[in-house]
């Protein structure tokens, strides 16, 4: 079987649920959290950077506002969604759901759980094959009469200016017509991470992270400093260990 270890977001609007779920967790070997969420918006945005093997979610995260949390995902992640007592699932999922579970989790029922998600993960396809088949090794841009081929892997970072971005890359700069946010969804959420509503920087040419009077700057190959914004700085704090 693969051990490779195998991660997880937790969503839950009740912190002490949280808390239940990540110490069980903390028990099973081949599992590490990457993500806690007590509302939607964020769930989302940690599903969409951290690309997790698995997602525990409440219920009423995961269909806030009547709609599928699911929708807004860039990938797949096996799906367990947490029930409170009494309540039962509320709308048929357009996506498949692995499993339901009442919370709070028994260390019984939580060790069967994850033994279930471990096989499902060892069957799976490898989520970097995933990916890969999903967002493009190469892209586009417009150069005078023409569009220049870009290798992803040489993107160093994305400026957004106005309504157009500006690409860094190994070889040069390129001006894009498209929004920072058009082209973030258009790149790999697991080495492309938003950082700054102005920034989208490929982990792959950071070396470094400076922290300073509470705040923190993306050091990238070439000293180039990139600071990470306070609404941003859950992305870079999940990498810190």
């Amino acid at each position: 079987m693969n051990y490779l270890t195998k991660t997880v977001v937790i969503a839950h609007p009740e912190s002490a649920t949280i808390d239940d779920v990540r110490t069980l967790l903390n028990l099973k070997k081949g599992f590490r959290v990457v993500g806690e969420s007590t509302d939607s918006a964020h769930t989302v945005r940690l599903v969409n950077s951290f690309v997790p093997d698995v997602l525990l979610i409440d219920a009423s995260l995961y269909w806030a506002d009547e709609g599928e949390i699911a929708d807004q995902f860039c990938n797949s992640p096996l799906t367990v969604v947490l029930l409170g007592c009494g309540m039962n699932p509320i709308h048929v999922p357009k996506k498949p759901v692995f499993s339901y579970i009442r919370v709070p989790l028994s260390k019984t029922r939580g060790d069967r759980l994850f033994q279930q998600l471990a096989l499902a993960l060892f069957q799976q396809t490898p989520r970097w094959l995933e990916r890969s088949a999903k967002f493009p090794t190469a892209v586009f841009a417009e150069d005078g009469v023409r569009f220049k081929k870009i290798l992803v892997e040489e993107i160093r970072y994305i400026k957004a200016a106005r309504d157009y971005s500006i690409i860094y890359t190994e070889s040069g700069e390129y001006v894009s017509a498209y929004g920072i946010g058009v082209i973030e969804q258009r790149l790999d959420p697991s080495i492309f991470l938003r950082v700054h509503r102005s920034f989208l920087v490929s982990l792959s040419y950071v070396v470094a992270i400076r922290k300073e009077r509470g705040r923190l700057f993306l050091v990238l190959e070439n000293n180039v400093e990139i600071s990470v914004s306070r609404s941003y700085i859950y992305v870079i704090q999940m990498l810190l260990i």
